[in-house]
Parts: structure tokens; C-alpha cells; sequence
């Protein structure tokens, strides 16, 4: 699955950076991510109600912002393109690159929509979930 087209490179460097940066104050992707967070929510809840599965809560807990990060965001090998902040080398790295998996996904919806969006969790999020 590819995207129609480039993502807007503004967009994308705000996607992967977070607002642990010194100086960030308005370019880092808390929005984007909070936006990624309620479509990764929506588009399970789809796929649950498309597939006749059962809506549980406990279901949406793979969309949990660490494990994410531990699943998603280490397949897509993000931290190789983050720009994040820290003390040490782990530390909160499954929380940053989950945080980066929702901003990029966000960063999708918001460019080219629902539809896309929908293609991509399917063939890239969905079967890395782990839940059927």
C-alpha cells in the first residue's frame, strides 16, 4: 500500500518530532498524534463491527501508545527518523515511538482522509496487533 502522494514535508517533521525537543513549542506532533490516537480507535472499532467480532474494552488496549511503540513503531524501525529528547537511551523510547506511530497515522488522516487511512490500518497496523 502506497499514498497517492508525497505527504507534506512540514507535516511529516512534524510527525516525528516530539515535543521533548528543547525550544519546540507549536511544530512537534501532539496534535497529530491526538488525532492518530482517535482514528487507530475508530478504525478498530470498524473493523470489530464489519467482522461481527465483540467490542471490548479490553480490545482497544493494543492500541495503547507504549505498545505501539513496542510493535508498530519498532517494525517500522522509527526511532531511526524521530526527533526526541532524553536522558538516557531507553528510556521512554516505546512510549516516543508509539507516540510517533499515532502522529504518523494522523498525519495520513489528515492529508488524504478516511478511506486511505482505512487501507492503511488494515494492511499495515492491524496485523501487527496480534489480536485474532
Amino acid at each position: 500500500m502506497s499514498l497517492p502522494e508525497e505527504i507534506n514535508e512540514q507535516v511529516a517533521l512534524r510527525a516525528v518530532t516530539h515535543k521533548s525537543i528543547a525550544g519546540i513549542h507549536e511544530d512537534h506532533q501532539s496534535r497529530l498524534s491526538f488525532l492518530g490516537r482517535r482514528t487507530l480507535r475508530f478504525q478498530l472499532m470498524l473493523h470489530l463491527l464489519e467482522s461481527g467480532k465483540s467490542v471490548e474494552d479490553e480490545v482497544f488496549r493494543c492500541l495503547d501508545t507504549s505498545k505501539l511503540g513496542e510493535t508498530i513503531g519498532n517494525d517500522w524501525e522509527l526511532e531511526r527518523v524521530m526527533r526526541w529528547s532524553t536522558n538516557s537511551e531507553n528510556s521512554g523510547v516505546y512510549k516516543v515511538r508509539g507516540s510517533t506511530v499515532e502522529a504518523v497515522v494522523g498525519a495520513i488522516s489528515h492529508q488524504y482522509g478516511q478511506e486511505i487511512s482505512n487501507k492503511i490500518f488494515k494492511s499495515k497496523i492491524l496485523p501487527k496487533l496480534g489480536l485474532y
